[in-house]
């Protein structure tokens, strides 16, 4: 459930993103974009952009989602979201709040992000970009897949009502498999069911709940963290960090972003000991060396052993 920074756009009337290039309409607000896609029978789509100095969300913004192209493919199938994080041009607190929580709820891990949504809230795609995909043609392209998704997606949901049983939960569990990873706690109680029915998790659910669940607590655990350093409360933000790296149930890509955004920072920059700030450096890649982050660690490792030496 959203906090009150969510009601109170929710009392709001319906409002549009300024200098939009297209007539496509972008809304702010997702509780009232579902409530629009029930009405005109759409999908949901949610923009989650950076912030304005991130060149590969504003190209896509220009380039892409600002296209008569794309408007022309878009206004038929979606109502469309658009969610902005700050940057040169400031959102209010409450706006920004509000956009956090829609992040750590869709646990979108890099901008630009869409996300698909159906008619009841629920996403059922996600379509991620980059540098290498900057052409409208291309997303448009992409989107089309994840219908096919959503039509595979249904159909095993139709079977499972008329199933019991294992041969339900097997039913149900295809289906969540087709939803990337980082949105499948949206549907938590069809795993939670899954599990139930599968007592032996001979499906692997059991493990895979529990594995998103701490996800998604230590994420916000993160986010608490960030907030902390961000205002410069330095001693509380050591606490924090020490406590979680000491904790076993953390996940390795967890510790990997704890020590290398924040033990790093900790003893490279505030205690100016590089050493050190090599060593966590190191620890860091070990402890995911096949993260998406571990790459540009490991280039870092790299540059900064001829420092240390």
């Amino acid at each position: 459930m959203l906090s009150s920074a969510a009601s109170i756009v929710l009392c709001c009337t319906i409002s549009v993103v300024d200098e939009p290039r297209t007539d496509l309409v972008w809304l702010e607000n997702i509780e009232q974009a579902v409530q629009k896609a029930k009405v005109e029978h759409k999908s949901v789509l949610a923009s989650f952009l950076g912030p304005d100095w991130d060149a590969t969300s504003r190209a896509v913004r220009e380039e892409v989602l600002h296209t008569p192209a794309f408007a022309e493919y878009a206004s038929k199938r979606f109502v469309c979201v658009e969610i902005r994080f700050p940057g040169f041009r400031p959102i209010s607190p409450e706006r920004c709040k509000y956009n956090t929580e829609l992040k750590n709820r869709f646990q979108v891990g890099s901008y630009p992000s869409l996300v698909l949504l159906d008619a009841n809230g629920l996403p059922y795609a996600q379509v991620v970009g980059g540098e290498e995909l900057l052409d409208a043609n291309e997303w448009i392209g992409q989107l089309k897949l994840t219908f096919r998704v959503k039509e595979k997606f249904d159909a095993l949901m139709q079977d499972a009502r008329h199933s019991s049983g294992m041969a339900r939960a097997t039913l149900l569990a295809h289906g969540v498999e087709l939803i990337p990873e980082n949105l499948q706690l949206c549907y938590e109680p069809v795993m939670q069911e899954i599990v139930k029915m599968d007592p032996d998790d001979m499906l692997g659910f059991a493990k895979k709940l529990d594995k998103l669940v701490r996800h998604r607590d230590q994420s916000e655990r993160l986010d608490t963290l960030r907030d902390l350093v961000s205002d410069q409360k330095f001693d509380e933000a050591d606490v924090m960090v020490d406590e979680m790296l000491a904790s076993t149930d953390l996940l390795p890509e967890m510790r990997q972003k704890l020590l290398a955004r924040y033990q790093m920072h900790r003893y490279a920059v505030r205690k100016k000991d590089m050493r050190k700030a090599y060593e966590i450096l190191k620890a860091a890649y070990d402890a995911a060396p096949s993260s998406e982050m571990a790459p540009k660690l490991k280039e870092q490792l790299t540059r900064m052993k001829l420092y240390v030496e």
